[in-house]
């Protein structure tokens, strides 16, 4: 996930807004197991790096899942980005992989939702599509992943919901929007939001070297904040 600093999260998401997406990406879909350790489940992590490409859902958005058929199974399978939901033919994947028998399926997004993508799947194929917000407010949300983002998320957690689809919601803590996090609980509710998670910001490039003290929450930080709002 980028944003201003280029800044990530340690959680592979599809979170920028539509303007971060720059253009001439090459296609490309990488599939990847996520080796679990004793007592952790295995999964499978796609990444979608492309904003359209050349040919058919079988022979390009497809072709890494009938490539890894030995991923699938009874693992649960996250498609994350960049923003996946640039790719045109990310609803006929989804539909690839559910033939193939993933325990379950989950779209990391923005909230953009290109190419009209609530009307290429239904809640029948895809267990979860996941959002992104990093504020409570549209103050804080677009001063971090652009102006009206916030509005647009929401508008797209509406549309997901109305539909029937199942929505989490994911929340990077930085030292900028930390404050608003007590305000996520409500917001929570209001959205109809099945899943929360809440994710640590990591700092690389040169974002690291000097601005570590604006973004870094410290541990101390986060234990004042984080395990009382994980238990309501």
């Amino acid at each position: 996930r980028s944003a201003p600093g280029q800044r990530s999260s340690r959680r592979v998401v599809g979170g920028r807004s539509a303007e971060e997406h720059g253009h001439g990406a090459c296609g490309g879909i990488a599939v990847d197991a996520c080796a679990g350790s004793p007592g952790h489940q295995i999964g499978a992590v796609v990444t979608v790096d492309v904003a359209g490409g050349e040919g058919t859902a079988e022979a390009g958005i497809g072709g890494p899942f009938a490539g890894n058929a030995s991923l699938a199974g009874p693992i649960p399978l996250q498609i994350s980005g960049g923003e996946p939901t640039l790719h045109p033919d990310l609803g006929q994947a989804v539909k690839i992989a559910r033939k193939m028998g993933y325990a379950s399926i989950t779209i990391d997004t923005n909230g953009y939702l290109f190419h009209d993508f609530l009307n290429q799947v239904s809640p029948e194929v895809l267990d979860f599509i996941s959002f992104s917000l990093d504020g409570a407010s549209e103050r804080s949300n677009d001063a971090l992943r652009g102006e009206g983002s916030f509005k647009r998320c929401v508008a797209g957690i509406a549309a997901a919901v109305d539909r029937g689809f199942d929505v989490s919601l994911i929340y990077t803590v930085s030292r900028v929007n930390i404050n608003e996090i007590e305000a996520i609980p409500t917001l929570l509710k209001k959205l109809k939001i099945k899943r929360f998670f809440i994710q640590v910001i990591g700092l690389r490039g040169q974002s690291a070297a000097g601005k570590a003290s604006e973004w870094q929450v410290s541990c101390e930080g986060w234990k004042a904040v984080i395990p009382g709002l994980a238990q309501r």
